[in-house]
């Protein structure tokens, strides 16, 4: 089976990666998932665990105890920044239509023929950046978003983190 996101990716994507980039990375708060291990996950284990997931009072319920994740926790094992903007207040206020969004610059500059934000392209433009200018850097966030922190079943990131980007 050949899986489009997953932790064995993001980590061969980073090692692959020059110096300047990785210090670009770290400035920009993401310097926790330069040393993500290669790990594969088991499906079964993902799927038991997001059942035991309860939305209505957002918790996990293992062994009969209710277990919350809080920001701080996640922090801790990704290394991630948790503090600036409230990403869900600022999209809610700035959401596009898909349409308008996939028209604009900043789309068109990543995303390939189809309109899509194709992880693969973005691995490319990771790989291949000679700089680490911005455009590395959200060429970064966004195989980030897709790959680790919000993936999905598509093999593309969706159109809507470009506001956040």
């Amino acid at each position: 089976m050949h899986l489009t996101h997953s932790p064995v990716r993001f980590a061969k994507v980073i090692q692959d990666i020059k110096q300047p980039h990785k210090d670009a990375i770290e400035a920009m708060g993401y310097g926790g998932l330069l040393h993500m291990p290669e790990m594969c996950h088991m499906r079964n284990m993902i799927l038991d665990l997001a059942d035991a997931y309860q939305v209505s009072n957002q918790r996990f319920n293992i062994c009969d105890q209710n277990i919350t994740i809080h920001l701080e926790d996640v922090s801790n094992i990704m290394g991630l920044l948790i503090e600036g903007y409230d990403v869900d207040k600022y999209v809610k206020k700035t959401m596009q239509s898909e349409e308008k969004t996939v028209n604009t610059e900043l789309y068109k500059r990543y995303a390939d023929g189809r309109h899509k934000l194709e992880l693969s392209r973005l691995e490319q433009m990771i790989s291949t950046s000679k700089s680490s200018d911005d455009g590395f850097k959200r060429a970064f966030v966004f195989f980030t978003i897709g790959a680790i922190l919000a993936p999905t079943t598509q093999t593309h990131v969706h159109w809507s983190y470009i506001q956040v980007v």
